[in-house]
């Protein structure tokens, strides 16, 4: 048993092999024109792979897979500025002073940053209400160091209610995506004793077709003097 891309790249690299050994085998040959005084007059045989089709025949074995690229469940700007709005709006404003509005704004992202983190390990919204927790009392213990609730509206604020909007809110913003497998390897079946014990309908035939598509160097005198030399498609 031998991962699919595996066996076809050991395929590809032995045809690879075979013109590198042809080339070589040119080379020799030329020699031996240089050499002779009629056959320095002949042009050096040369092979050139130029198409090469191959339907290979494997079974497959096992496939493997992994899971699925990871997600973000939060889109944090969005969120975050929503948080801070409804926080804002809790206390019976609509703005903060700037000062006031920068130190919550960096609170806000340093937890929306836990959070997802929570959210991606757990898959679960659980860490929504320690969140929520945290975000409204940190914003009553600002507006109150900086006498920014009006008075008639200090006994009507009760953290939990605040708490409890904010959470139902925020629960709904979070995306959740299934876990999804996705491919990583295909393990196939490729030598011919075992193919002979396989069903002829569990065989897979695939047809690759191979074309050749030479390299050379290129080399320039640089200006400044020396050789450039880069390797060029033909």
């Amino acid at each position: 048993m031998v991962k699919l891309k595996d066996y076809i790249g050991s395929i590809v690299a032995s045809i690879t092999e075979a013109r590198v050994m042809s080339d070589v085998q040119t080379v020799e040959v030329a020699e031996q024109y240089a050499r002779h005084e009629l056959l320095k007059h002949f042009s050096v045989p040369r092979m050139r792979i130029e198409d090469v089709e191959l339907t290979i025949p494997v079974a497959l074995a096992t496939v493997d897979q992994k899971e699925a690229s990871s997600y973000s469940p939060i889109d944090n700007r969005a969120f975050n500025a929503l948080v801070y709005r409804e926080l804002v709006n809790s206390i019976g404003r609509e703005s903060l002073p700037r000062v006031v509005s920068l130190e919550m704004q960096r609170y806000l992202s340093a937890r929306t940053n836990e959070l997802e983190k929570k959210i991606r390990v757990s898959g679960t919204t659980d860490a929504v209400e320690k969140y929520c927790m945290d975000a409204v009392d940190r914003m009553l213990e600002i507006a109150r160091q900086h006498n920014l609730i009006e008075s008639k509206l200090q006994q009507k604020i009760n953290p939990e209610v605040i708490q409890q909007k904010l959470g139902q809110i925020l629960t709904g913003e979070i995306q959740f995506r299934d876990v999804k497998k996705c491919l990583e390897d295909l393990n196939v079946i490729a030598e011919s004793h075992l193919l002979r014990e396989e069903k002829p309908e569990s065989l897979i035939y695939i047809k690759v077709k191979i074309s050749e598509e030479g390299m050379e160097w290129s080399r320039a005198e640089k200006p400044e003097g020396g050789i450039d030399a880069k390797l060029l498609p033909e």
